[in-house]
This record gives structure tokens, C-alpha cells and sequence, in this order.
């Protein structure tokens, strides 16, 4: 995705804003920010003030911002109004929202409508989404599949069950059906 964007940005005649909502410390965003040396400008934002912390662990980015906050808390005069982000103020050519909307609520539909807000006439908006499954048990076989395929590998159980009960649970109220997303849009 990040070469996509990075060649897109290259074939416009301005810099290009990317508006990254949901991607922790926003490592892709500030990325590439630095390897397109402005071209791409780009915000992040995180509800933890870890991710920011990581995000300006390597100094302050000259083309990337952060907002500490929840993507709904982001409306045009916050934008307008903070000298940091004025310049994402007439709107972004690419919103990425990644696996955020779940970890709130169910209502795509609102969502979408109020991050579509800040996105261009002609922007591209992309979603990164976990869906749930039509029959509950193929879901739960698939997330026993990751939790002992895969996460076992590199934690340990007392780890896979705590993020069970702080992450996937309130996740797994918040996903939504490609039905119901192909609707929401």
C-alpha cells in the first residue's frame, strides 16, 4: 500500500495529504512523509498518548503530524484552529483508516460520514477492515487458527488472553458484515 501511495504521490503536480487514521504510531504515514521529502504530508492519529511518544521517538518529522485523540474528536475546526494542522485544512487526497472504526462502534454509516468530511472532491478513501463472518463458528475457528497458528509463536498465553479480553472482544461488538460495509459506503 505504501509503495501505491508513494507512486501516486509522484504523478501529481502538488504535495499529496494522507490522512492515516487507526495506524497506532503512524509508522507508514511518517515514512513515508521522509522518503517522499514532503511530497506525501501526512497526519496520524492515535487515543494514546503512547503511540504519539513513539511516533516523535526519532525527533519531530518536518512533513508528518499527530493528533492525539480519537478520529471523531478531528472535526474542521480543530483543524483550522491548531497552527500544526492548518495545512490538512482544505481537506485530504487519501484517507487510510485501518482497523479503527471497529474498536468504537458498529454505526459505519456515521462513521464514514464524518470522516468523509475531510476528504477531497476527488480524494480516495481506503479501508482496512476485519469483518465478521456470516456463521459465528467459522469466525471463532479462524481466531483460534491465529491464537495458536501464529500468535503462539511469539507470546505467551496469559499475553493472547489479555489482549483477548481488552482488544478482540470489544473489536469482535464493533465488526460489521461486507454487507454491511459495502452498504455503510
Amino acid at each position: 500500500m505504501a509503495h501505491a501511495v508513494m507512486k501516486y504521490a509522484r504523478h501529481r503536480d502538488a504535495p499529496l495529504a494522507l490522512y492515516s487514521l487507526g495506524t497506532a504510531e503512524g509508522t507508514m504515514a511518517r515514512t513515508l512523509s521522509e522518503l517522499s521529502e514532503g511530497q506525501i504530508r501526512t497526519l496520524s492519529c492515535s487515543p494514546n498518548p503512547e503511540n504519539y511518544k513513539c511516533f516523535m521517538s526519532y525527533g519531530e518529522p518536518p512533513h508528518a503530524d499527530f493528533f492525539v485523540g480519537p478520529f471523531h474528536k478531528l472535526t474542521r475546526d480543530v483543524l483550522g484552529s491548531d497552527p500544526r494542522l492548518a495545512n490538512f485544512a482544505q481537506g485530504f487526497d487519501i484517507i487510510l483508516e485501518d482497523t479503527t472504526f471497529q474498536m468504537y462502534s458498529p454505526n459505519r454509516s456515521g462513521q464514514i460520514a464524518f470522516v468523509t468530511q475531510h476528504l477531497k472532491a476527488d480524494g480516495i478513501f481506503v479501508f482496512v477492515e476485519k469483518f465478521r463472518a456470516a456463521e459465528e463458528t467459522d469466525y471463532r475457528r479462524r481466531e483460534y487458527q491465529k491464537d495458536f497458528g501464529f500468535k503462539a509463536r511469539y507470546f505467551p498465553p496469559d499475553e493472547i488472553e489479555k489482549k483477548q479480553t481488552l482488544v478482540l472482544n470489544t473489536m469482535f461488538g464493533n465488526e460489521v458484515t461486507l454487507a454491511q460495509m459495502s452498504d455503510a459506503i
